[in-house]
């Protein structure tokens, strides 16, 4: 039997075009194929995550008879253990697939990875407690193993999910064999600690941050982000020599136009570069890399730019005669310029 399978080509006047061809009988269509085995490697994945969990939930609970009992466990609650383990492990990983926790990457485990960990967790405990309320099995398990088992499951499986990217972003670069730079990030806020957080989870970049610098002196010895408040700009001079900065970065527009200027003098006081941090929704919507760039002309202007509506100027100043001062100096030769443009 012959199979028909889609193709496409490709002409140079116009779209592509969609025609059928014939591949015999040499079976499936290779699309088909690499969706099978990518079927079946993300199916394999979660498999293979379920047993390994289960295994992990086996040796907690069993663990938790031992530490209940500080090492002695009478025969008749090895019986209980070894009795209950099938039925707590299945739950346990029931309750790990239906929140969906096995769709997480290890490597960059957030919050949101490690609640929904806590979540499926805890909702399992609640599963077998009223198990074994209502279940007529005249098997109990004791309050204070499910106690412990909860615990304990919690501390190891979210420790094993966030070891991980503790490693990559705490411990990975130093033994990287780029010096990274060192930076300061200006202010206290959700911006300053997003900066920081984004530098942390993108070695990549080469920048540690070694500490925050804010105006408000209730802020000072605070962490945000695990990194301290060490000082305001006023300071600068004396933080740069004492921690070798290489540059400090300025959120914006977070920090304002005023503060900018004034941070500039610091900065060039103490010989350090500065550059700019741009703000959440232009990252957001791509317009620009999260990369830090030098300070704008814009950075200093305390309001938006103004947009002139170029024709209506020039329908002001065709065929008139005009007279401009100033036009010796950088902003006035600048008008000119742009008058000239307008043919008067």
């Amino acid at each position: 039997m012959s199979i028909v399978a889609p193709a496409v080509h490709t002409t140079p006047t116009g779209p592509p075009a969609t025609y059928f061809k014939s591949n015999g009988d040499r079976g499936l269509p290779g699309n088909v194929h690499r969706m099978a085995r990518l079927y079946f490697s993300c199916f394999g994945h979660t498999v293979a995550l379920a047993l390994a969990h289960a295994a992990a939930f086996a040796a907690i609970y069993l663990s938790a008879y031992v530490l209940r009992g500080d090492g002695a466990v009478s025969p008749e609650l090895w019986e209980v253990a070894w009795r209950t383990l099938p039925l707590v492990a299945f739950v346990k990983v029931a309750c790990f697939l239906v929140v969906g926790c096995q769709r997480g990457c290890w490597r960059s485990a957030t919050l949101a990875d490690l609640t929904k960990l806590f979540e499926a967790l805890t909702f399992g405990s609640l599963v077998i407690i009223a198990g074994r309320q209502f279940a007529q099995t005249g098997v109990a398990i004791p309050r204070s193993v499910l106690l412990i088992d909860w615990a304990c499951s919690i501390v190891f499986i979210c420790g094993v999910r966030g070891v991980g990217r503790i490693v990559r972003e705490r411990y990975c670069p130093f033994f990287s064999a780029r010096r990274p730079q060192r930076v300061l990030v200006v202010g206290s806020g959700a911006a300053a600690e997003a900066v920081v957080c984004q530098l942390a989870s993108q070695p990549q970049l080469g920048m540690k941050v070694v500490g925050l610098i804010d105006p408000d002196r209730t802020s000072l010895g605070r962490t945000i982000a695990g990194v301290r408040v060490v000082g305001r700009p006023s300071d600068l001079t004396r933080i740069a020599s004492r921690q070798h900065l290489d540059a400090v970065l300025i959120p914006t527009p977070a920090v304002p136009a005023r503060e900018v200027r004034a941070l500039l003098d610091f900065c060039r006081a103490a010989e350090v570069k500065v550059q700019v941090v741009p703000q959440l929704d232009a990252i957001l919507t791509g317009a620009i890399s999260v990369r830090p760039r030098k300070v704008d002309i814009a950075d200093l202007l305390a309001r938006d730019p103004v947009r002139l509506d170029g024709a209506a100027v020039g329908h002001f100043l065709d065929g008139r005669v005009v007279l401009i001062t100033g036009a010796a100096g950088s902003i006035g030769s600048e008008i000119c310029r742009q008058v000239l443009r307008y043919h008067p």
